[in-house]
């Protein structure tokens, strides 16, 4: 599955069904979600892992779990189910920070600019190898503090505060050059 070949779908789905009671029916049943997750079919990983009971998880598989159930929400258009994993994934030292970027965009799409700005104020900075090395480790997208600095300059502009956007976009372009 993680080389993306969808017969491994099927194949996963007839062990969970065909042997419920295995060890790794529950894995199976997880890695179905991620084919659909990392192929970006966020609505079919939505799908597969709301069949599964994430507190019968691990804590570090309950945090990724959810996760992906929270960015897959987002993806397809549930941000008031989202925000609540996000809420539980707040305090978790891996998944924390970007919890607090998609909490902040949540306000950000509500235009609830005030509460985004709080929010993408605490998001952790970061830089592009930071972010590239988490992507490549885990296979998804984790946003570092400079995505949040992007939004903070939108709503800027949006407020007018014009030195301030031109202040903070070169400290970003000197961060990371387009």
């Amino acid at each position: 599955y993680e080389l993306g070949n969808s017969q491994c779908v099927r194949m996963l789905k007839e062990f969970a069904a065909t042997y419920p009671s295995s060890e790794y029916a529950l894995e199976c049943k997880l890695k179905v979600g991620d084919y659909y997750f990392f192929v970006g079919d966020f609505a079919f990983a939505l799908e597969n892992y709301s069949e599964i009971d994430l507190s019968v998880l691990d804590m570090a598989d309950n945090a990724t779990y959810s996760y992906r159930k929270a960015f897959s929400l987002i993806k397809t258009g549930q941000f008031d189910e989202a925000r609540k994993l996000f809420i539980l994934l707040k305090q978790n030292s891996f998944y924390g920070n970007a919890s607090q970027f998609y909490l902040a965009y949540l306000d950000y799409l509500n235009e609830d600019y005030e509460a985004a700005l709080v929010g993408f104020r605490n998001v952790g900075s970061g830089s592009a190898s930071s972010a590239s090395s988490i992507k490549s480790a885990n296979r998804e997208y984790i946003p570092t503090g400079l995505e949040a600095g992007y939004y903070i300059a939108q709503i800027e502009f949006k407020q007018g505060k014009y030195s301030d956007v031109v202040k903070n976009g070169r400290s970003l372009l000197a961060k990371q050059p387009v």
